[in-house]
């Protein structure tokens, strides 16, 4: 499986912040920025989507990290980032001095960038997160870095330390396999089949497995020196012997602001809670790290964040 680990980033806000429905996506964008400012050579007045120095590969990681696609240009599909950030806390007003409160999860050989992305997320919140519908930004300063999948929570990095020793996890599941499982979608869950998105009311085991073993095995493929393909067709006969019942599902359509394209583009998807019920055995590894890695269309946006349940 997956060596990644998820680490919780705690800011504390100097300016009051309203936190937007997906978070993540707002941070994606912000981190894309310091990363840039922090990597490129050229000052930002030079730095635009063709700056020769962010997507020279020997001269800047920028593309590794948020662009990887224009590193495998002859690679079949997309290159999945081999890093994410989830939501954690609501989207209640955040007044000055409250936390403001982040996991990222690092896969794989990207665990080497954490020093980076600390800094950049350092950056980004100096700079400030912009507020939806004004032109101001909530600032905020970084106080700590700790492992939550860990006991105790402990803490590897303060402001002026350097980061402490860790190991990466690999998450998985005992022996016992629950024959009902609860799924809650923290953001809504982007699923086509046959290029057609799904509605509530028209998403099914096969295709929730299927693309959870999909994102597993390209996350595995582009991150993990040594990976061993997954052979999806083989779990197939197992898929079709699972149930899957939607309860309390609408559809949520978000959007979020491109710099790139300069306009609004959809985020949308199921939300509500999903039951699987079968021989879960086969697939509880998988689930377990979809929570970790999310699943469906546009994870790296926040799309597709789940919680486990019974």
């Amino acid at each position: 499986m997956l060596p990644l680990n998820r680490y919780r980033f705690s800011a504390r806000l100097e300016t009051p912040f309203q936190p937007p429905y997906l978070l993540p996506s707002k941070l994606r964008g912000s981190l894309g920025w310091a990363l840039r400012r922090l990597t490129c050579e050229l000052p930002a007045s030079r730095c635009d989507d063709n700056c020769p120095c962010c997507y020279d590969s020997q001269r800047s990681v920028y593309p590794l990290i948020f662009e990887p696609s224009r590193l495998q240009p002859n690679r079949r599909g997309t290159v999945p980032p081999g890093w994410l950030f989830q939501a954690v806390q609501g989207t209640k007003p955040l007044p000055a001095g409250e936390y403001l409160v982040f996991d990222l999860t690092l896969i794989g050989t990207l665990l080497e960038q954490l020093p980076l992305m600390v800094a950049a997320v350092e950056r980004m919140l100096q700079y400030g997160l912009g507020q939806q519908g004004t032109k101001k930004k909530a600032r905020a300063r970084l106080m700590r870095v700790t492992l939550p999948d860990e006991p105790d929570s402990p803490v590897i990095w303060q402001p002026g330390q350097p980061i402490a020793p860790h190991n990466a996890i690999v998450p998985g599941w005992g022996d016992d396999s629950p024959q009902r499982l609860l799924l809650t979608l923290t953001s809504p869950l982007a699923l086509q089949f046959r290029g057609q998105p799904l509605r509530p009311g028209q998403l099914t085991a096969p295709v929730f497995l299927n693309s959870l073993l999909r994102r597993t095995d390209e996350l595995g493929q582009c991150w993990c020196p040594g990976w061993q393909p997954l052979d999806i067709p083989a779990f197939q006969t197992a898929i079709h012997s699972i149930a899957l019942q939607e309860e309390n599902c609408h559809w949520l359509e978000e959007r979020r602001y491109s710099h790139r394209q300069q306009k609004k583009l959809p985020l949308a998807g199921i939300q509500g809670q999903l039951i699987l019920t079968g021989d879960l055995h086969p697939f509880m590894p998988f689930l377990v790290l979809g929570e970790y890695i999310n699943t469906g269309r546009k994870p790296a946006f926040g799309l597709g964040q789940y919680r486990l349940g019974s």
